[in-house]
């Protein structure tokens, strides 16, 4: 039986060439920043309408959030940490990934009248094009190539994989029910699907856009990230 879930969760991501983590708090719409070397916090920025998921440019001076209920990106200046730039996106953004290269960022727009990935010009600060994907579309991975991207839907229980030069859709992927999480080995040889409807964790070949195997996991698995040497996946399990 397939289980619709309904939840919010904490995210938290770390600035590249840096010893800060930014973690978003949805509940009290604050960004904290903390220090890993004293492991304290040494800031808390407002921001509005549910701050979701991050992304930084790969010189780690900006840091692009999606904001679920405002259909805005906010660019953070993580020198200054002030807010440089709001984008307009798509409604209820969620998932955000930027290209190895920092030219453009991808934003998973989950709403189920929307389902659609705004394509971001970083030197512009303006989206480029607009693409539909599957149904509620959640989380977003990028190649260390940066040639493709894997785009979650939770609501057809797909994985769309994108184009990056011509910014289309390319393949779509059957994987488990309820997909959400994804993570990529740093090798770009295996992708990591977290299925949170039939607790499963689905693995793909990028090469061959297959699933080349299919992990039994706990109850409502949600997030997935991979160690640094790529040995290991670790796996949130929501209930």
């Amino acid at each position: 039986m397939r289980k619709l879930l309904l939840f919010f969760a904490f995210f938290a991501a770390i600035a590249a060439y840096s010893s800060q983590l930014y973690v978003a708090n949805i509940y009290n719409n604050t960004i904290n920043i903390i220090d890993t070397n004293t492991n304290t916090i040494i800031a808390t920025m407002p921001i509005s309408n549910q701050p979701q998921e991050f992304a930084f440019t790969p010189d780690g001076k900006e840091v692009y959030i999606t904001q679920h209920n405002s259909n805005t990106v906010s660019v953070i200046d993580t020198s200054t940490r002030k807010i440089i730039n709001i984008i307009t996106v798509g409604h209820r953004p969620e998932g955000i990934a930027i290209t190895p290269d920092g030219s453009k960022a991808y934003v998973a727009n989950n709403y189920y009248l929307d389902n659609t990935v705004s394509v971001i010009d970083i030197s512009t600060k303006k989206v480029k094009k607009t693409i539909n994907v599957g149904n509620w579309p959640t989380d977003i991975v990028i190649t260390p190539d940066g040639s493709k991207v894997y785009v979650t839907n939770m609501g057809s229980h797909t994985v769309s994989v994108l184009d990056t030069n011509k910014d289309i859709v390319t393949t779509t992927i059957n994987v488990g029910d309820y997909p959400n999480g994804l993570a990529i080995t740093p090798d770009g040889s295996k992708i990591y699907v977290a299925n949170a409807g039939s607790d499963t964790v689905s693995v793909i070949n990028p090469t061959t856009n297959n699933v080349v195997a299919t992990i039994n996991v706990g109850d409502n698995p949600l997030c997935i990230t991979i160690s640094p040497d790529g040995s290991k996946a670790y796996v949130t399990n929501y209930r």
